[in-house]
């Protein structure tokens, strides 16, 4: 006769499934991989990727660019998207997709163990590897909710903000919200 009950058998077993996951997961680092170029191979390459790039443009996008570029120049090589095939490459040798691809900075960031860092590193059109910065805020956790709205005025005839409401007065929102602004028709 097995004095264990069930419940506590059943979460028994998950734990014993999900701990070679999760010991594997906190293995694995965020890191971002910065590549060398944006993978063409000649001017005449990289023109062409400009001004096919260049037709996809909003007008709105277009208006804005052409304020602060030089005319004839609206895109540079930045603009243009990271090389798929460099993040192609790195998936199948390492069988991480990539969590974020960012084409200003030509770098994508990928959950990886030490060993794939290195053979990433080798690369020949990686240029540099180095881990995604975290942040510890100290914060600790209340033992009991607090009213969000404690020591704030309260508003009339204004939204209910609940308990974003602290994060909302901190920038002054909810004064805003009062007199007529709401973002309708902010491009961000």
């Amino acid at each position: 006769m097995n004095l264990i009950p069930v419940k506590n058998r059943l979460a028994m077993l998950l734990c014993a499934c999900l701990m070679p996951i999760l010991s594997h997961a906190s293995e694995s680092t965020r890191t971002w991989v910065f590549f060398s170029d944006k993978g063409y191979s000649d001017a005449a390459d990289l023109s062409e990727a400009l001004q096919q790039e260049e037709k996809l443009l909003l007008p709105a996008t277009r208006a804005r660019l052409q304020k602060v570029r030089q005319p004839g120049q609206l895109l540079t090589e930045r603009d243009l998207p990271v090389c798929k095939s460099y993040l192609l490459e790195i998936e199948a040798l390492s069988g991480i997709k990539a969590h974020a691809v960012i084409r200003s900075l030509n770098a994508a960031s990928f959950a990886f163990d030490q060993n794939q860092v290195e053979t990433v590193k080798r690369l020949a059109f990686v240029q540099s590897v180095r881990p995604v910065m975290g942040f510890a805020s100290g914060y600790e956790e209340p033992e009991c909710e607090p009213d969000p709205k404690q020591g704030y005025r309260t508003l009339q005839d204004s939204a209910d903000y609940g308990y974003s409401w602290l994060q909302n007065a901190m920038e002054n929102f909810p004064t805003a919200h009062e007199n007529g602004y709401n973002g309708e028709g902010v491009l961000v």
